[in-house]
Parts: C-alpha cells; structure tokens; sequence
C-alpha cells in the first residue's frame, strides 16, 4: 500500500521543528499550554460575539474562507439545517430544564421559541449515538452498539452505509462539520469529507486536550486536528471552541444563501479535556460560575457557558446572512453526562455508558419559523423520539421521499414537530450489548432493562456539584441573550422580552422525592413506568410479570441482528510514532516516541480546574511518567 501522508496547514515554527523537522505536526512543547493571548506557535486566541475580540492567525485564512461571499437569498423551499451536538451533557446541566446553576439563556432562547423534546433518546456513549444520528440506523446493526472507537481503532461506520450528507447531497445541499467526528478513521474513506461532508475542521477521535488538540492513549500521544485531509498544525496553543465557532460562522458568511446548508457543529464543549488538565476555558466564561464553589464544576460550567455562546453566534449569523427565517436548528447531547467529568443527569438514575434514564435521556429542542407555533409559549413534547430518527425527519423536511433512504430504523417526525401531527413512534430500542446480554427496550410509557451486577456502578443518581446562585434572573439573561435578541430582530419585536416561567417548569421532571422506592443495585432485570416514574425508582418487574415477557421478546428479536463489536482499540501500526506523530488515517511516517510523549499535558493545571486526584495522585503519576520517559530513552 503506497503511504499517504497529509498536508499540513500552518507554519514550522521552532518549537516543532526541534523534535520534528520533517513533519509541521506539534510533537513537542515547552512551557504552558493553557489559552494565552499568543502561543508560542504565533496564533492568538479568538472569542466571538460578546466576548474580546482576538487576532485571527493568517495561516488559518485558508480554512476561514471555503468560497466568495454570495449575496443574500430569497425564499427558497429547502431549509437551511443547523445540527449543534453537545458532547457528555446531562440533564441538569441547562436551564432549560428548570435547573439554575448553569443558566444557558441561548439555548433557553431557542428552546422557548421552539419545541422542547423532553422524552428524546441517544446512545449512551459517543460513537454509536453519532452513527445513530448520520444513518438512521441502531447501531448494533454494525457492532457498535455501547461501544466506540478508541483512537485509530481499526474500522468505522461501514462505507457502505450512506451518511446524512450524502443522502441530503442528492437534494442539493452543502453539508459542512465543525467539531468532533468519531465514527471511525483508520483509512481516509472513514473520514468526513469522504462520507458526504464537503468540508471538515476539527478532530477524528475523541477526548483531546482543548489547547494543545492532542490525545494520549496507552502511553502514546498524538495530534488530531485537521482541515479536511490536512492538518491543522498552527491550531496548537489556540482554544478549539474559538476555532469551530469562527469556523462555523464562516461557513455561515461564504454560503451561497440561495442553496440550501446542512451544518453539523459537533462541538467539543462541554466534555473533559485529556489528562490532569480537564477544562480549559477563558477566564472571563470561568469567573461567571465562581459562586458554583466547586472547582471542577465551575471549570464544567465555563466550558459549557463558551458553547451556550457559540450557539448564540451561529443564530446571529445566520441572520445576517439572511437564513435564519429558512433554518432548521436542533440542538441534542450525544449522550448523558459523565459524573467523572462532572456533569450531572440530576434527577434521573444513571449517566454516560448505561442504560439508565440518565445515560440515554438527554437535553434536546428543535427551533425553526417552520414548525407549528399555535398553542402556548414554550411548546413542550413528550412524543418518543430516537436520535436514529433525525436522519428521515430532517431529510422529509429537506423535501426528499423517505423510501429513498432504504431500510432503516428511524422514522421521520417531521409532521408531528411542524404540524402537530400522532405520534410518529410508540416504540424504541435503548441498546443491546451482546458481550454480556444487557439491554434495554422502551414501548409506551414501560422501559425493560436487562443489566448484569457488575454494571451496578453507573446506576446511582448524581446531583450536581457545588452551590446555586439566588442572585441569577436566568429569564432576563436569556431576554438579555444574542439568541433571544435576534429572535426580537426577524420577528420585527421593538424589545425583547423575558419568556414566563411556566414554560420551564413544563419542561422539569418530577422524581416525587417524598416516595419510597424499592430499587434495588443487585437486581438484573428491572420494569419501570418511566412516564410516571422518570428517575427509576420503583421496580414493577415482579409486579408486571406480562409486560417483562412481553418486552423480553422484542428485547430478544433486535438481539437476533446484532452483529458482534469489532476491535475497538487501535492497531500497533496505528500509533502516533508510526503515522506521523498523529492519531488518524494510516500513514506509516516514523518519529520518535519519546520526543513525541513530551507532546502532551501531563504537568500543567488548567487554571479552571484543579487535578481530580489531588496533589498527592498527581505527584505519584508525574513520577511514574518521568520514570517511564528515562528508562525509553535509555533504551
């Protein structure tokens, strides 16, 4: 096979050129990697909207301009879609919801204005809630089900298996990433741009540090950040949220308004950085949350905050391009939270990686002029819905036939969302795992789950870290929001005003607190009514012995097509010292593996979070790196 290795895009500066002068990858550092106003690698840090202004690095132009501005649209019949995927966001994490520690008045802006899906799925982890959402497809059809990829694992979303883009390719769409992408990149044909996407700035894996855009898996590090086929060296030293929001907004600006657009911002925010270093954000998101108390809830909250705003920037955008009055927004949490990561799912059971209400419930609203706005403010649905749904919902709505699309499992809920049509789905599968027979099985109101002890673990309930401010109006903060504001500007209101109450409390689960429950960890198989019972506390599995035989046989005929997981982990050949200090596509470039592991932050603090561990774990896991990094160079 003949190596391909990639461009690069950016400049060699010395730092990099000291370990690497072959490759304009970042595979070494000095000094800190927090945000600063100037990296050592010459990029400044850039905020948007009402944050400072920064220097855009020149030799990041070529991925800020994609074509010549057009002028703005008129009517056209195929809406603009906006995807926005938060990563590890639990339920208690945005006030849209009701809970008002981390106020998200962009998203309460358009969650008011919108529909609230208060009863919407996902995967409970990465990978299979993205392959999910771009297929239409469980995704234990192809092994993937409460799985996902390690960094450059072997494999991905098979190719034969068309993608959102491609199908919305055929309407005439442009379809452009901005984030995340982990559904598989061991070759090239994995990746975005070869998948349907026109264009692709962001990462491959997943887990990668904010500022450095690096990942250490087994002891390897490696840099993941790429503009389509390239990467994206100079990236090093800048905030990534900064890049994907002056990325997104580009794409906004250069877009040809009279053709239609499907963005998919895969944002990084609000999941934990790599090693020690957790989050990273800007001080002045950090010094909104310090009554929060909670170091690393306050580092989770910031993070979160700079995607809050970003959402806000793409929603002015839009509009000053003139396609907002044409958009499809929907914003959705791949999976629930990861309390390691500190988010929190609170009051539902559970969190990322189960099966629990807490691990695959997860924030979500669709917000567009299109939709039924009859009824009261804040229209709140309690309609069942899977992410395996948007593929023929947002295709029915880009005007196509859904038997286009082939055998899949989602169904389209574009009338029940526009026009308040029944609903579309009575019925879901949660998950399937067939290494070890766990799974779950959603009909009505009932939810089967089928889980193993050892998986116990992730079955708790985790309230939210830290303290709640009394001094928050969060209404007038999403009345003060970019959102809110360019709401009032294409619905021609002379003020923006704050949305009643009433609304969020519609959107708020009851767990009734003041009942006793008979959950009980040691059990393995549980009935909840989880529309009377949302928090999973009372087992009716003794009680309703029908309903367990009854779910127990659609449990077990999705179990009869699962195909079992491939490899998840990465191949040697596939580390960074094999394919040019980077964790992506086979290149089979050498550089040297102790040089390469300086790469990575293992020593420095974000100034938003302190070590999880304390200083003691920290110190012991500093010796041990150092020890490790002798004995290879002695060797």
């Amino acid at each position: 096979m003949v190596s391909r290795r990639p461009q690069t895009v950016g400049g060699r500066p010395e730092l990099l050129q000291k370990c690497y002068p072959r490759t304009a990858a970042p595979c070494c550092r000095t000094g800190s990697t927090s945000p600063s106003p100037a990296s050592k690698s010459g990029i400044g840090n850039m905020r948007e909207g009402s944050q400072s202004q920064r220097m855009v690095p020149a030799l990041l132009m070529l991925m800020m301009a994609t074509a010549t501005p057009a002028a703005t649209g008129s009517n056209r019949r195929k809406p603009h879609i906006i995807f926005i995927l938060a990563d590890d966001m639990g339920w208690a994490d945005t006030s849209f919801h009701g809970s008002p520690q981390i106020p998200t008045p962009n998203l309460d802006a358009l969650a008011a204005d919108g529909v609230v899906l208060n009863n919407h799925y996902a995967q409970s982890v990465c990978s299979p809630s993205r392959a999910a959402l771009l297929t239409g497809l469980y995704p234990l059809r192809f092994g993937l089900d409460g799985n996902l990829f390690f960094p450059s694992a072997p494999g991905g979303v098979p190719l034969n298996v068309n993608l959102l883009p491609k199908h919305l390719g055929k309407l005439g769409y442009k379809s452009h990433i901005v984030g995340k992408w982990h559904i598989g990149c061991s070759t090239w044909s994995h990746t975005p741009t070869n998948r349907g996407f026109d264009s692709h700035v962001g990462y491959l894996n997943h887990g990668e540090d904010y500022v450095t855009h690096t990942v250490t898996y087994n002891g390897s590090c490696g840099y993941d950040f790429w503009f389509n086929e390239q990467l994206l060296t100079d990236a090093y030293g800048v905030y990534s949220m900064d890049i994907f929001l002056r990325r997104a907004k580009t794409i906004i600006r250069d877009h040809d308004a009279s053709e239609p657009l499907f963005l998919f911002f895969s944002m990084q925010a609000p999941h934990i950085g790599t090693g020690q270093r957790y989050f990273q954000p800007p001080e002045e998101n950090r010094r909104k949350f310090l009554y929060i108390g909670d170091t690393n809830r306050i580092g989770y909250a910031a993070t979160l905050d700079t995607m809050d705003q970003a959402t806000g920037a793409v929603v002015e955008a839009l509009y000053e391009k003139g396609m907002l009055e044409d958009a499809v927004i929907i914003f959705s949490s791949d999976n629930g939270p990861d309390p390691i990561g500190m988010g929190s799912s609170w009051p539902l059971r559970g969190s990322k990686q189960s099966l629990w209400e807490g691990g695959v419930r997860v924030p979500a609203f669709i917000w567009s002029p299109l939709l039924d706005r009859s009824g009261a403010e804040g229209r709140v649905s309690w309609d069942l819905m899977h992410m395996v749904d948007w593929m023929p919902t947002l295709y029915q709505a880009a005007g196509g036939k859904i038997d286009d699309l082939g055998p899949i499992d989602g169904v389209s809920q574009w009338g029940t969302l526009s026009r308040g049509e029944p609903p579309a789905r009575q019925e879901l599968l949660h998950g399937f795992d067939p290494t070890d027979g766990s799974g779950a099985y959603r009909s009505g109101s009932y939810k089967l789950v089928v889980t193993p002890s050892n998986k116990s673990w992730k079955n708790g309930r985790f309230q939210p870290a830290g303290n709640v401010s009394s001094n928050i109006d969060v209404d007038q903060l999403t009345a003060d929001s970019a959102a809110a504001k360019t709401l009032a500007k294409l619905y021609s209101a002379t003020e923006t005003r704050a949305p009643s109450p009433e609304w969020r409390r519609r959107a708020a689960l009851s767990c009734k607190e003041d009942e006793q429950g008979n959950f009980k960890p040691s059990d393995s198989l549980y009935l909840f009514d989880v529309l009377d019972d949302p928090c999973e506390k009372k087992n009716l599995a003794s009680e309703r012995s029908d309903l367990v035989e009854s779910l127990m046989k659609k449990l077990n005929a999705a179990a009869s097509i699962a195909v079992p997981p491939g490899q998840s982990s990465p191949e040697p050949e596939a580390y960074p010292e094999y394919n040019n200090c980077t964790w992506g596509p086979r290149q089979d470039i050498v550089c040297n593996k102790n040089d390469n592991m300086l790469l990575c932050p293992t020593v420095e603090t974000s100034v938003a979070a302190e070590p999880f561990y304390g200083s003691f774990f920290l110190t012991l896991l500093l010796s041990l790196c150092l020890v490790y990094v002798l004995r290879h160079l002695a060797s």
